[in-house]
């Protein structure tokens, strides 16, 4: 810091102060003296946090600034009665010390400045800062009540103007500018913070000087007279000019270092985005400098207002943007700066006002003076018109400082209690040469939002998002791109001027003056998405009050030549989207309205192979359903949205589950919603919408077996909506509810699905328990049943109790009432929370057979057995079900077909005997055998069972055996020959050598009952094994396998023994014919091995008697001719199985069978079979020494 004017600051020297003015105030201490400096006004931060808020008391530093430059200034300056003044620690008479010390003084203040500075710069603690900068705010101060105390006393105080004036501007000239204050840190203990503060203290008391000079001279004398005066008397040396010119130009240069202070941290940025986290005030005293700047404006030209501050504002912007300025006068060019360097002038400019015209103003002081002149920054000058009007006039700006600027802009424009339409047409010429532009921000490049959006959004959500996007709560985000900020600035302009016609009226003919058929003509897709969102904005705002002038421009859209079928989306989802609007708006809909839409989507159902056909349907059922979603009245023409449109959809197959779903959701809100207000007429307004579905959409649907089963929830609400819409309409609707229950409950052509669902669906609607279905349909007690045991059969998921407690109702009760009348308290139904669909049929079945017990007449359990049989005549149902998923390698289709065989075996195995009578022809277990298990393919050997029968099978057979079983297959050859068919085709098939997960359950069937053992045992054995055979076939092996399997699981002495006695012969038998490698040799080894394992199944009498009775019988079959075989089994049993048992029999029975071979031959003894004989008498001898 250096002063080129060295003869005016000195070293400072305690001498040169005269005797009559220097006092030591050590040596004055019975005067009570105040330092002024104390208690003097400067800038001071009050918190670390930049505040939006200035709060003004009279105690403040701006309150202080205001009563200054009030007239009354006088009582704020003097805040003493005394003559005299301390300043820089020496004492002064108030009256003399600036006219006789003037130089010193300002010496004396350049000192303390240097001395800080200093310190500053070699980091050295200076520990009386603070003192300093209060000591130089003393010296202001006085110097302002100076002026104003004594000056304006003085008769001719030019001379005095000019000296304080240019001495004053010497000290504030010699200052470092305040962008090159070294540190960014203004934290309160830091020199750095006294310093900027301090350089502050001396900008602002120079221009409150100057404007109080400037006020005295203007007092005195004009300024021509004073400027003649400055020239005469200084004629020698250069001074400033002291007019208002040059304090302009001083405001003007301070609001440029201050412009260059924010600019600091803003050309750091990287992106424009993050201006959204700086301030462009470093701290509070910056933001009440730009404050007090605009308050000495005003006391410059009270007349103009803001005028000045404004004007030197936009100079600064100008400087921003590299400007030559004319504004600025010629003799104060030379201080200004040619630019200002800024990366992002526009930017920077836009983001300053946001941030200026936020702050608030807060006094409710009565001691402030003036309190008009503290009202908040408000551009009434367009400076933002200009900005905006410059910055569209540029080509290269980025979409990302483009998209910053507007949200900025936004917030501009809320501030501004008034704004003219000039920012609104300035942007849209713009925007209006760039609608084909895709507005891509680099951060999210294929994020459009609004701007852009995709085809699969509905209407609703773009109305949504128009609300979202001019609501006074919304908080910007990151995605929108500058086109959607330019929708919301215009949206939120309409929407506050909205009744001031004349700025709509410029608005409008600015923008659809850019809509001529030309115009139209050269936008792309993305063009006119653009267009079509401006339209739904200004709809949305305005209402029909602009129809007819956009459906102009859509229509001139939809004639143009080569149309895209996007573009023809494009434009039904705007006229779409205007639907919604009037339906919230409670406006009726017209033709004017419908016309387009019902034109487009009736072209898109003709032509069903359109690239785009699904997309318009959904777009156009999603809107539709939207509309009654959002529909208080029904009488607005909502009607007019259904019509023929309907059957065409229902005509084409192909149309997606998706798109039908969303179909058969709108019926059925369209019901719920007229189900409110019946009774209804039929031809009233609420009529014609059953009518309209009546005609369109009942003869239409597919019920059949062809179903779309992925429609199936969605179709049966709406079909249940339907008849509750018949049923509550009473006799108005009699013949349409007999029609639909008819089609879907009696009709046997329909989907069995489909009709469980819509009974379950109709059930569980509690409004059904108001009306009675067999008013219509005398049988339909027995067909929900029926649907009931079909959805405990078939259905994945547990039934819900509606459907359980109608049965309950109605079907139990009644067999109860009917048959057991007498004993009915004891039928309890047991109710089991949670229970699965296979534990509820149980249930039932159980509730029949305690019935059917309770019946003593033969003629009413006849009846009551006929009753059964037709409630559960489903198997026709049950086949198509087969059918239908037994291919189907889904985990639902194996679960369904498990659940069917395994539940139709339950039925039969809990109420066989009630399904079953002996002797009668086609009962209903013969046709659920018939059905499922015994069809005529599976007895061809080359057929081949499903992996999901398979599985079914597997978990289910021991069920079907056992209860057929329960029907006494010793006295009923039909069902002996079902069990012995059941054995002899599915055995083989079920024992795979694949591993399967789950265990096949006809092992489940033995170990029981020994009788029960007996019979299958043997029924196995004769079906699969056969004497006399030399080559074993593949079911012998599977048999084979099968009691292998058995002894495994079940290898106790009783289940052994039965064994024994029901197979030994035959696998004895075999094992002598069979031929030697045969495999089945082996397998017979290891089961007659393994029958022997237990060493107490030996000493059995019944199995040793058994075992020596086959050998026995063996031996009379076998020893003339196979006696190389039979001593070859007997050896085996010998080593491997009985011993014991073969050591007795050699001893008591064979001897005597060979004897009897060789008096038949009539040569003697017979060597070959004696030499058989002695090795095997040689082989028991070896067993019996092992063993002892």
């Amino acid at each position: 810091m250096d002063f080129e004017d060295e003869d005016i600051f000195m070293d400072i020297d305690p001498k040169i102060l005269s005797e009559k003015d220097r006092w030591n105030k050590h040596d004055h201490d019975d005067l009570h003296l105040e330092n002024v400096g104390m208690t003097v006004k400067g800038f001071e931060c009050p918190s670390k946090h930049i505040s939006k808020d200035l709060q003004l008391c009279a105690n403040s530093l701006i309150g202080f600034v205001n009563n200054v430059l009030s007239p009354a200034s006088c009582a704020v300056l003097n805040d003493d009665s005394n003559d005299y003044v301390l300043l820089f620690d020496f004492l002064f008479e108030k009256s003399t010390a600036l006219s006789n010390n003037i130089h010193e003084l300002f010496n004396f203040t350049f000192t303390n400045i240097y001395q800080l500075e200093s310190s500053l710069n070699s980091q050295d603690k200076c520990g009386n800062s603070k003192k300093i900068n209060q000591s130089i705010l003393g010296f202001f101060k006085y110097m302002l009540s100076y002026v104003d105390n004594y000056l304006k006393c003085d008769p001719n105080p030019q001379e005095s103007i000019v000296i304080i004036w240019n001495n004053f501007n010497q000290l504030k000239s010699s200052l470092k500018p305040l962008s090159l204050i070294g540190s960014t840190t203004l934290s309160k203990q830091s020199l750095c913070h006294q310093q900027f503060h301090v350089y502050f203290n001396v900008h602002l008391y120079y221009l409150l000087t100057c404007y109080k000079l400037l006020s005295v001279q203007n007092e005195k004398m004009n300024s021509t007279q004073f400027t003649q005066y400055v020239s005469e008397i200084h004629s020698d040396r250069e001074t400033i000019n002291v007019d208002a010119n040059s304090l302009r130009n001083d405001i003007l240069l301070v609001m440029i270092q201050l412009t260059e202070l924010s600019l600091k941290c803003f050309n750091k940025i990287s992106q424009p985005e993050d201006v959204y986290h700086l301030s462009p005030f470093k701290c509070d005293c910056v933001t009440q400098f730009w404050f007090i700047l605009k308050l000495i404006c005003q006391k410059m030209d009270p007349h103009k207002s803001n005028e000045l501050f404004w004007k030197n504002l936009d100079i600064v912007f100008g400087l921003l943007e590299n400007e030559h300025q004319e504004d600025i006068g010629e003799d104060s060019k030379t201080d200004v700066p040619m630019y200002i360097t800024c990366s992002k002038p526009y930017l920077y400019s836009i983001w300053f006002l946001k941030h200026l015209l936020s702050l608030n103003i807060n006094s409710n002081d009565e001691l402030i003076q003036s309190p008009e002149n503290l009202e908040k920054f408000i551009d009434n000058f367009d400076c933002t018109e200009k900005i905006t009007k410059k910055l569209t006039n540029v080509d290269n700006i980025s979409e990302n400082e483009l998209r910053t600027i507007l949200t900025l802009l936004d917030g501009i424009i809320s501030l501004k209690e008034t704004c003219k339409p000039d920012i609104i047409t300035t942007l849209w010429e713009y925007f209006q040469k760039r609608l084909n532009s895709n507005f891509v921000l680099k951060s999210t490049p294929f994020a459009y939002t609004l701007s852009c959006l995709n085809n699969n959004r509905s209407a609703l959500e773009v109305l949504t998002h128009v609300e979202q996007l001019i609501s006074f709560v919304r908080k910007p985000k990151s995605e929108e791109n500058s086109y959607t900020l330019f929708l919301r600035i215009l949206g939120m302009y309409l929407m506050k001027y909205n009744h001031e016609q004349r700025l709509w009226n410029q608005i409008k003919g600015r923008m659809y003056s850019k809509f001529s058929q030309s115009k139209l003509s050269t936008l792309t897709e993305q063009g006119i998405q653009h267009v079509s969102n401006l339209f739904i904005l200004l709809f949305y705002i305005k209402g029909n009050q602009e129809l007819v002038k956009i459906q102009t421009f859509l229509n001139i859209i939809l004639t143009m030549k080569d149309i895209s079928p996007t573009t023809r989306e494009i434009v039904l989802r705007t006229n779409l989207t205007f639907i919604l609007i009037n339906i919230r708006n409670n406006v009726s809909l017209d033709a004017r309205l419908l016309s387009p839409i019902m034109n487009i989507l009736n072209e898109n159902c003709d032509h069903p192979n359109k690239s785009n056909y699904e997309q318009v349907i959904k777009l156009y059922l999603l809107t539709v359903n939207d509309v009654f979603k959002e529909s208080e009245d029904l009488t607005l023409g909502q009607n007019l949205l259904l019509g023929h449109w309907m059957s065409k959809i229902l005509s084409n197959t192909k149309v997606s589950s998706n798109v039908m779903n969303i179909f058969y959701n709108l019926l059925s809100l369209v019901l719920s919603k007229l189900r409110q207000y019946q009774p209804i007429e039929r031809d009233s307004q609420m009529g014609m919408y059953f009518s309209c579905i009546l005609e369109h959409v009942l003869p239409h649907l597919r019920t059949d077996f062809n179903f779309n089963i992925d429609t199936m929830e969605t179709m049966t609400e709406f079909l249940s909506e339907l008849t509750l819409f018949t049923l509550s309409g009473g006799v108005n609707y009699k013949s349409e509810t007999f029609q639909i229950l008819n089609m879907l409950i009696v009709n046997t052509n329909v989907n069995f699905e489909l009709k469980m669902n819509y009974v379950k669906c109709l059930i569980s609607n509690e409004d059904m328990h108001s009306f009675s279905l067999t008013t219509f349909i005398p049988n339909i007690e027995i067909i929900i049943t029926q649907c009931y045991l079909l959805s405990l059969i078939v259905s994945e998921h547990t039934i819900n109790d509606s459907m359980g407690k109608y049965v309950e109702a109605h079907c139990l009760q009644r067999f109860r009432q009917n048959y057991a009348a007498s004993v009915r308290s004891q039928y309890v139904q047991e109710q089991v929370l949670n229970s699965s669909n296979e534990e509820t049929l149980k249930q039932f079945l159980r509730d029949i057979n305690l019935i059917n017990a309770s019946i003593t007449g033969t003629e009413a359990r006849t009846q009551f057995h006929n009753e059964v049989n037709t409630l559960f005549s489903i198997e026709d149902t049950l086949k198509h079900v087969v059918v239908t998923y037994d291919k189907n390698n889904s985990a639902t289709g194996k679960t369904i077909i498990t659940n069917v065989f395994t539940c139709v075996a339950i039925i039969v195995d809990y109420i066989g005997g009630i399904l079953y009578k002996k002797s009668k022809p086609n009962t209903q277990l013969q046709c659920y055998i018939d059905t499922l298990l015994l069809q005529f393919q599976v007895r061809n050997i080359d057929f081949k069972l499903s992996g999901n029968t398979t599985h079914a099978l597997r978990v289910s057979f021991h069920i079907y055996v056992n209860a057929l079983i329960k029907l006494e297959p010793v006295h009923d050859n039909y069902i002996a020959r079902v069990i012995k068919e059941l054995i002899q085709i599915y055995l083989p098939r079920l024992i795979n050598k694949i591993q399967y997960e789950t265990p096949f359950s006809f092992n489940r069937s033995f170990n029981e009952v020994e009788s029960k053992d007996m019979f299958l045992l043997d029924m196995i054995i004769n079906l699969f094994l056969r004497k006399k055979c030399k080559v074993s076939d593949k079911n012998s092996q599977e048999c084979l396998v099968f009691l292998h399997e058995l002894l495994n699981e079940y290898n106790n002495v009783d289940f052994v023994s039965r064994f024994i006695k029901t197979s030994l012969d035959i696998l004895l038998n075999n094992l002598i014919s069979l031929n030697e490698v045969d495999v089945c040799r082996n397998k017979i080894k290891t089961i007659l091995t393994k029958c022997f394992t237990n060493p107490m199944v030996q000493t059995i009498p019944a199995v040793k008697n058994h075992v020596l009775i086959v050998l026995t019988k063996l031996s009379n079959e076998n020893l003339a001719f196979s006696f190389g075989q039979y001593f070859q089994v007997l050896n085996f049993l010998l080593h491997s199985c009985c011993p014991g048992i073969v050591t007795e029999f050699r001893k008591n029975i064979l001897i005597q069978k060979i004897k009897t071979v060789e008096m038949k031959r009539g040569v003697g003894e017979d060597k070959v079979l004696r030499n058989l004989m002695e090795q095997l008498d040689r082989n028991i001898k070896k067993v019996l020494l092992v063993r002892s």
